[in-house]
């Protein structure tokens, strides 16, 4: 359960987890970072430590975590949304983050039932608030669902809405049946106003793509180099996306440089680049719906924060139609915002007839 409260007070809070929104130089001079200084004196010299660290996966860099065991039992959850003191908060970092908070406390510390939440890069982080309650929404349903008490410690803003986003990826062997069917279903979401997320590849992400080009639509086709002759298509490569592979992929280590940026290229599939607007649906293509190869990458990041996945490789959808892909999407969709609490959008007002009343 996600709960508001603006009085709450980190100096006494009894929450068994407390954030604290950090930048990654060491330095806890104001806001909530200089509460939790005075509370536990003890964070600095490890929380200066981590920011030094010579091995870069256990440094503390933006949209990463450092955990702190606070004299009373409380864990401190540093969360880095700045790199110097002096600048603003990056929504990528509070989006990448929150994901890792939510994996946190429905993986590794499943005991915990209570947190405290400060607007996580607003205030002197200089963030938009809306924006960032629909993200707290978002990747922290899953803790929520399991039971975990989320205070946050703001008013509750009014809710934020954009347009439907679905990412369409699988394997470069899809089946043609299979392909037909995808050019299909996203020709159909992009008249409805349905924003497709892909790739270059051939196979899957070829046929979303020239599904929603018959219609005249772009999509946001993300790509791992400058791809000027595809239209829409978006080559942003963000660190925050490299790092996450190291704590999602299976075999990191094995991936050479080609493929650690397919997989960075997935999380942007999956949370888009700067993470402010997650895609709703993830619809993909395995052998067997058992989600492997590199989609198997997408499906994991969408799972981890509870996006819905539509498998189109699971035995019980041999032979679906597209209207009934189509139809499962938005009943998908409608309940996933409704749990998270973003509205859908409002549909778009009927052309006017020439010559009409």
């Amino acid at each position: 359960m996600i709960t508001y409260t603006p009085e709450a007070d980190i100096h006494t809070d009894q929450a068994q987890l407390l954030v604290n929104t950090v930048n990654t130089v060491g330095v806890m001079g104001a806001g909530v970072a200089k509460a939790v200084r005075l509370r536990y004196p003890d964070i600095m010299p490890p929380y200066k430590a981590a920011c030094t660290h010579p091995d870069p996966r256990r440094r503390l860099e933006p949209g990463t975590l450092h955990l702190y065991t606070a004299p009373d039992g409380r864990l401190v959850v540093n969360m880095a949304t700045k790199k110097d003191w002096r600048d603003p908060s990056e929504y990528d970092w509070v989006g990448a983050g929150l994901v890792y908070l939510n994996r946190f406390l429905c993986e590794k510390r499943t005991d915990i039932k209570s947190v405290l939440l400060p607007p996580p890069g607003c205030g002197h982080g200089g963030l938009d608030w809306g924006t960032v309650n629909r993200m707290v929404r978002t990747y922290l349903r899953p803790a929520a669902e399991r039971g975990v008490e989320i205070r946050v410690s703001a008013e509750e803003p009014a809710p934020v809405t954009g347009p439907i986003r679905f990412a369409g990826v699988g394997a470069r062997a899809t089946p043609e049946p299979v392909l037909d069917l995808m050019r299909e279903v996203s020709g159909t979401l992009a008249e409805a106003s349905w924003r497709l997320r892909t790739g270059e590849a051939i196979g899957a992400d070829s046929a979303f793509r020239e599904g929603a080009e018959a219609v005249g639509r772009a999509g946001e086709i993300f790509t791992i180099k400058k791809r000027p002759d595809i239209p829409g298509s978006v080559f942003d490569l963000r660190p925050v996306h490299l790092r996450m592979l190291n704590s999602v992929h299976p075999k990191p280590d094995r991936l050479s440089e080609t493929g650690r940026k397919l997989m960075a290229r997935n999380g942007s599939q999956v949370f888009g680049t700067d993470f402010t607007e997650p895609s709703d649906l993830v619809i993909c293509w395995t052998i067997g719906g058992k989600g492997g190869g590199g989609t198997g990458q997408a499906i994991r990041l969408a799972k981890s924060v509870g996006i819905p996945v539509l498998d189109l490789g699971r035995p019980d959808l041999q032979g679906v139609t597209a209207s009934d892909v189509v139809a499962q999407a938005q009943e998908l969709v409608s309940a996933h915002r409704a749990t998270c609490g973003v509205p859908m959008p409002m549909p778009a007002p009927a052309p006017e007839i020439p010559g009409g009343p």
